[in-house]
């Protein structure tokens, strides 16, 4: 039900009020179709939401008010009507990409299990969600005083690590996956302030976490403080474990990477930035290490500190970064919503431009089929990296602009899919 209020009401069919969505200007049309439901009114934009009220993303391109909104039976297609004397048709990209819209804030860190089976995100909003890696929502882990800043699973896939805003980490089992919820094993209690890094070691027995209060801290699984380092002078944002457990890398907002024993002594200064360094992660096959600052660079290090390759990007604010499983892939992520794929030469191989906001967090499904992203528009995103990186392009635009060059009135004929002159139509 629309209003000219400003407001859409979603009702029962007993007649009881579910959600009120709240829009800048009056609400004239609206439409709902299985999961999500469409608005527009007098600030001539389409507005998506989540069946449960949830404010998705707004969609403009109309220069008056919109009267009349329309969805198709799937959800996939969106028909706006206004007084511009347009009708516009949206379409939901579901071959490239699968946007998931679950959570209501930032989302700070995702990882996927090793198995394969599930991924975890955490976000601003107090959740821990858990998925299947289709994109199913499996279970909401809330933490109503505080909120969850980070996660990583054990290599065994048996136990996840959380790390949150009340100084805490947590250990959590996800060995029986239809348990819900999962349970909660343990709390360990030593930082003095937000825990924003976490690394588990190889044999799933030893975790490394770090954050705002500059130290690293190694902890068995009993929640036994082994090793307090006084490691940098900013916040820690990366931490990684080699693949054979013998060293800790760790990355920091004081422009550092530092490499360290498992034991925690100091190894070597890998780089001195000017600007703050986010993410650093270790090849799957652990032969070199990789780190990305806000200072446009991408490097690669061998392990014992000496710089194998340094990738400039032509992004500025490098945030995230994180290998295919099987070592050939480079993924960054930034603080202008893009996600590059780069290969170990320094080619870049593809940019995803799907976010609309700071790309915050990264990780590659075990499979290496889907990378998953992640920040502060509130969407989690599954990109198809194997279509990604063979599609064809001609023909997946042309798939993509068909029905705007087929409907568009401003589109002459021979243009058009199946006009007159098909053989002068921009797409066949």
């Amino acid at each position: 039900m629309s209003s000219s209020d400003r407001t859409a009401k979603i009702w029962k069919t007993d007649g009881t009020l579910v959600k009120t969505l709240i829009s800048n200007e009056a609400v004239i049309g609206v439409d709902c179709r299985g999961e999500y439901i469409a608005t527009g009114g007098k600030d001539n934009q389409v507005k998506l939401w989540h069946i449960d009220g949830t404010f998705i993303k707004d969609l403009k391109q109309h220069d008056s008010a919109i009267r009349d909104i329309a969805m198709s039976s799937d959800g996939l297609m969106v028909a706006s009507a206004s007084v511009d004397r347009t009708v516009k048709l949206w379409k939901r990209n579901q071959h490239l990409l699968k946007p998931l819209y679950e959570h209501k804030d930032t989302i700070w860190d995702i990882a996927t299990s090793p198995d394969g089976k599930l991924f975890a995100t955490v976000s601003e909003d107090n959740t821990l969600k858990l998925w299947h890696t289709d994109g199913k929502l499996w279970q909401t882990v809330e933490q109503p005083q505080s909120s969850f800043r980070a996660v990583i699973f054990s290599p065994d896939s048996r136990f996840m690590v959380t790390g949150s805003n009340n100084y805490t980490v947590q250990l959590w089992d996800v060995s029986n996956r239809d348990q819900s919820p999962v349970k909660l094993l343990r709390t360990f209690k030593g930082h003095q302030a937000t825990v924003f890094a976490l690394a588990i070691a190889p044999n799933s027995k030893i975790i490394a976490t770090g954050g705002d209060d500059r130290t690293i801290k190694i902890w068995n699984l009993d929640g036994k403080l082994l090793h307090n380092i006084q490691a940098h002078k900013e916040r820690i944002g990366g931490l990684a474990f080699s693949r054979d457990g013998q060293l800790l890398v760790s990355s920091s907002q004081d422009g550092t990477v530092k490499l360290w024993q498992a034991d925690g002594k100091p190894v070597k200064t890998l780089t001195h930035s000017k600007a703050a360094c986010w993410g650093v992660a270790f090849s799957p096959q652990g032969n070199f290490i990789a780190s990305v600052c806000q200072d446009r660079n991408l490097k690669l290090w061998k392990l014992d500190g000496t710089l194998l390759k340094t990738i400039q990007t032509e992004r500025e604010n490098l945030t995230e970064i994180t290998f295919s499983p099987d070592g050939q892939i480079i993924a960054i992520g930034s603080l202008d919503s893009q996600v590059e794929l780069w290969s170990l030469e320094g080619k870049l191989l593809k940019s995803l431009p799907g976010n609309q906001g700071w790309v915050m967090a990264l990780a590659f499904t075990a499979d290496g089929k889907f990378l998953i992203s992640g920040g502060d528009d509130r969407t989690v995103i599954l990109w198809d990296i194997k279509k990604i990186l063979h599609v064809n392009e001609l023909e997946y635009a042309c798939d993509w602009v068909r029905d705007y060059l087929r409907t568009n009135l401003e589109v002459e004929e021979r243009d058009r899919p199946n006009g007159t002159l098909r053989e002068h139509s921009l797409c066949p």
